[in-house]
């Protein structure tokens, strides 16, 4: 149910096409339904526009949904975050591995995935290095109670969601896709 509980107007960004059926079903709507999305299909920015939204809009919580991936590429923004008093929240969906580049790989030619299998570092942990609230959410449940955490911190918070490899959005899985035509293909 969208908003429990949350009244702030919130800035959302994204990276990439994969996290676009997260933020179609999120609970970061407040009780009037007002949400501000940046979109973008690029794989990795939506970490550093959150910092750029938080600091076009310092009174708004600010959330950036990204990959394990994307993070790898951008999460010293967190540094950027702390150095002009951006305080953001970061949920990384961890699964291991490049899984939008899985995805068109397995459409394309199934079973033969290369370069996208990630051996990542403890995502929490590494927040907590740039001075951020660092959370790990391994079942649903866990994950309200993270995201209440996050909002109440006085500092920047990264939340490690630890996804199955398997699934490529909240629908979708790469099985499903196995030498499918996807859109854009």
């Amino acid at each position: 149910q969208p908003g429990r509980g949350l009244s702030n107007t919130y800035e959302v960004t994204k990276d990439g096409k994969t996290y676009e059926g997260v933020l179609r079903t999120t609970v970061l709507i407040d009780p009037q339904g007002k949400i501000a999305h940046v979109w973008n299909n690029v794989k990795a920015a939506g970490h550093a526009e959150a910092v750029a939204a938080k600091l076009a809009h310092p009174h708004r919580a600010v959330v950036a949904h990204v990959g394990d991936g994307g993070f790898l590429m951008t999460g010293q923004e967190l540094a950027t975050a702390k150095q002009y008093g951006a305080p953001i929240i970061t949920i990384v969906y961890n699964n291991e591995g490049y899984n939008s580049i899985r995805m068109h790989q397995e459409a394309q030619y199934p079973g033969r995935q290369h370069g996208v299998a990630l051996n990542n570092p403890d995502f929490a942990l590494m927040g907590e290095s740039y001075g951020a609230l660092g959370l790990k959410v391994t079942r649903d449940e866990e994950f309200m109670p993270a995201f209440k955490k996050a909002l109440a911190a006085d500092r920047s918070a990264l939340i490690e969601v630890q996804t199955d490899y398997e699934y490529v959005t909240p629908t979708a899985t790469l099985s499903d896709l196995a030498g499918k035509k996807l859109g854009g293909d």
